[in-house]
């Protein structure tokens, strides 16, 4: 899921940069929320790749739990 998000997060970013710069730019705001999301999307990726290490060397219902909540933070937040 880290892996998946994180092409998704790539992805968006490269085209928030180039493929929709004239359309988010209509917005004086537009360029400043996209990085935002994608900023907050790269570092849920990077906590639920660090949850999704940890919970493979010593499984916890705290760190599946917390690997679910970043996956859902970035589905709803990013």
């Amino acid at each position: 899921i880290a892996a998946l998000f994180g092409l998704v997060v790539v992805a968006l970013g490269a085209v928030g940069a180039h493929g929709l710069k004239a359309q988010i730019e209509t917005d004086a705001r537009g360029p400043e929320w996209w990085r935002t999301a994608v900023s907050y999307g790269a570092w849920h990726v990077l906590a639920l790749g660090l949850v999704s290490l940890l919970a493979d060397r010593r499984g916890s219902r705290a760190l599946s739990v917390a690997g679910w909540g970043f996956t859902l933070g970035v589905v709803l937040f990013s």
